[in-house]
């Protein structure tokens, strides 16, 4: 019997972690609140410490240029062309500044372009891979009204993972 109980325990804690896992998830969010910059930021779960960006057909070289330009917004992360990674354990959030600006690299869309009085961003510049967890995508536009995918949405709106 004592042998069962024990079994029972780590069957338990098995599942417990399983779900857990199954729970985590990366929020990226895109914020315009401000007329030069983009508000970017990753919530990661809290057993991630990295997310790697995907690259895909993006030259090594490029994504360090389309990158080079984002402004820690705090001292919680830091930013390269592969990916973001926290610096201190006691964050879970990596804040950047993108600035608005017209700035073409070989190809690869701007990441974020001034478009009349608004803004152009396109995600593949901000797209993480989901090794931590389904990333969800929440954008805020407080300056004016969002268009997603070809469809205006209010100035705030949420894309959840696989959707």
């Amino acid at each position: 019997m004592r042998h069962g109980l024990i079994r029972l325990g780590l069957l338990c804690t098995t599942m417990f972690a399983a779900a857990a896992a199954q729970d985590a998830r990366v929020e990226v969010r895109l914020l315009f609140d401000q007329p030069d910059a983009l508000s970017v930021s990753y919530q990661l779960p809290s057993s991630c410490r990295d997310l790697a960006f995907i690259n895909d057909g993006i030259r090594p070289a490029s994504a360090d240029e389309l990158r080079r330009d984002w402004q820690p917004a705090d001292d919680c992360a830091r930013v390269d062309g592969q990916g973001l990674h926290l610096t201190k354990d006691s964050c879970s959030t990596a804040r950047f500044r993108v600035p608005i600006r017209f700035h073409f690299i070989d190809r690869v869309y701007p990441w974020a372009q001034p478009l009349g009085g608004g803004v152009y961003a396109h995600t593949q510049s901000y797209a993480v891979k989901p090794d931590c967890g389904p990333v969800d995508w929440h954008f805020s536009a407080p300056l004016g009204t969002l268009v997603i995918n070809g469809k205006r949405s209010e100035s705030d709106a949420r894309v959840a993972a696989g959707t």
